[in-house]
């Protein structure tokens, strides 16, 4: 694609159609143009690091959004706001808590009336929990841990899950009688 004549829209469009097709390279190819000309603009990072989550390579869509949150302006809060939400997304995906946490904490100092970042916020602070219960448990394996992470599973609809730790806490009873 050429760039001279082409709008920004145009080369969006452009890059939407090719991941689209599922041509990554070329996305790939046309972002980094884009930063080559503008590398102090954060849209050829915003750009390539979505053409990255897009084809699952996560850990670089994380690093180019992260390069795309360092050169916007703060007054360019929708743009600030939606790179902070993907790339917060994207690390509670990955299983990132700390780092996911930080993004959506973030994101309530910038517009503390937007109710999805709470929301996305309460699922972090359970999925921290799980595996503060889980480490926990690897330390002191007790029936306290156990029932603390089984009633944690019950109230995530985790029926499975705290049925196991019933069954080992019930396993912890019986070795404690012998």
């Amino acid at each position: 694609m050429e760039f001279d004549n082409a709008s920004p829209d145009q080369i969006i469009a452009e890059i939407e159609n090719l991941i689209d097709e599922e041509n990554f390279n070329e996305a790939i190819s046309i972002c980094n143009q884009m930063i080559q000309s503008g590398p102090d603009e954060p849209a050829g990072y915003y750009a390539r690091g979505f053409v990255h989550y897009s084809s699952g390579n996560y850990d670089q869509a994380v690093k180019d959004w992260s390069a795309a949150i360092d050169k916007v302006s703060e007054d360019n809060t929708e743009l600030f706001k939606d790179l902070y939400f993907k790339r917060g997304s994207l690390y509670a995906n990955m299983d990132e808590i700390e780092p996911a946490m930080k993004d959506f904490l973030r994101l309530i100092e910038l517009d503390t009336a937007e109710g999805k970042y709470y929301q996305k916020l309460v699922v972090l602070y359970k999925e921290q929990s799980d595996y503060e219960y889980t480490r926990s448990i690897e330390l002191d394996p007790n029936e306290d841990a156990y029932q603390s992470r089984a009633k944690l599973y019950l109230a995530k609809g985790r029926e499975d899950l705290a049925n196991i730790d019933y069954t080992k806490i019930e396993e912890l009873r019986s070795q404690s009688d012998e």
